[in-house]
């Protein structure tokens, strides 16, 4: 008798086990876009270093042009779904017309996008992935965004 109850919790156990890993795979994993880098990556303390070095040195010689400075990276977004970026602006320097200051912003965001979306692999990232603030030296509120393409003022 001894073996056939433990033939059968044997069995009622494999059941079990069989349908939690069947319920597992059917599960849908979704994973944010971003996931997949926010691992250690394979860079030297001194590389490391000497590309903080490059970035201070770019950001310091850094002007205006046309009102704005250069665009940067600040963080992925809290669902690690999007790329946030920032862009300093002197609204007094920006250009006078309207649409002048609109080409100006446009094309500032485009770069921006176009240059992250130049480090990930072909088509792996879209303009609908990064989003470029524009903000107004000490920054209470964005003076524009562009976002999906499209430039939007605030």
């Amino acid at each position: 008798m001894k073996t056939s109850v433990s033939s059968v919790v044997a069995v009622v156990a494999l059941l079990v086990s069989s349908g939690s890993l069947a319920l597992q795979l059917r599960r849908d994993k979704t994973v944010a876009k971003f996931d997949k880098y926010l691992v250690p990556a394979n860079l030297t303390e001194l590389q490391y270093r000497l590309d903080q070095a490059n970035i201070q040195i770019i950001s310091a010689r850094a002007s205006l042009d046309r009102g704005v400075m250069l665009p940067s990276v600040r963080k992925i977004s809290d669902d690690h779904k999007h790329i946030l970026m920032r862009a300093t602006i002197s609204e007094e320097d920006l250009p006078s017309r309207a649409d002048d200051r609109k080409k100006v912003l446009y094309e500032t965001g485009l770069f921006a996008a176009m240059a992250v979306m130049g480090q990930f692999d072909e088509g792996e990232l879209s303009l609908n992935d990064i989003t470029v603030e524009f903000c107004p030296i000490g920054c209470k509120k964005n003076y524009a965004v562009f976002d999906k393409g499209e430039l939007a003022f605030q």
